[in-house]
């Protein structure tokens, strides 16, 4: 994808990596992929995006038993998907 200059489908892609490598417990894969992904969408300005994958960063903190990361993390992505209309459901 970053050879065909699809940078903005590229955090998406890394996105969906990191959150499944969340579900099944590979913690050091999603914390990887989940920067990236945070980096991408930071870079291409896709606040949804960044808003979401500091959420996923904040769960995985939480998961790592990392407390003050984790909510550092959770306040960051509320700051970032409120204004635009995110929604935990």
């Amino acid at each position: 994808m970053r050879a065909q200059g699809r940078l903005g489908l590229l955090a998406r892609v890394v996105g969906a990596e990191a959150w499944s490598a969340v579900v099944v417990g590979d913690l050091s894969a999603a914390i990887v992929a989940c920067d990236e992904s945070r980096r991408l969408a930071r870079e291409r300005t896709q606040q949804p995006m960044y808003a979401l994958m500091t959420a996923t960063a904040a769960k995985i903190a939480a998961l790592r038993g990392e407390t003050a990361g984790a909510l550092a993390l959770a306040e960051e992505a509320e700051e970032i998907g409120l204004p635009i209309g995110a929604t935990a459901g």
